[in-house]
């Protein structure tokens, strides 16, 4: 996530996605229900994130760096 309301943070980059224990409060549960994905734990598949999503972090690097050079 580029812009967060964490805040120490600005930007948040999460590599995993899902869960394989399936606890009742884990928000793993209640993000992966509210965007329609199955849940691990539950026989679901393992979501595989694209190129594009794991490059982010690269990008939000170089905008800062040039942000700060500016």
């Amino acid at each position: 996530m580029k812009d967060t309301s964490i805040k120490w943070a600005t930007s948040t980059f999460n590599p995993w996605w899902g869960c394989s224990v399936g606890c009742d409060y884990c928000y793993a549960r209640s993000i992966a229900k509210r965007c329609g994905h199955g849940e691990t734990w539950e026989g679901g598949p393992y979501r595989q994130l694209s190129d594009d999503y794991w490059n982010k972090p690269l990008e939000w690097n170089e905008e800062a760096k040039e942000k700060r050079n500016a």
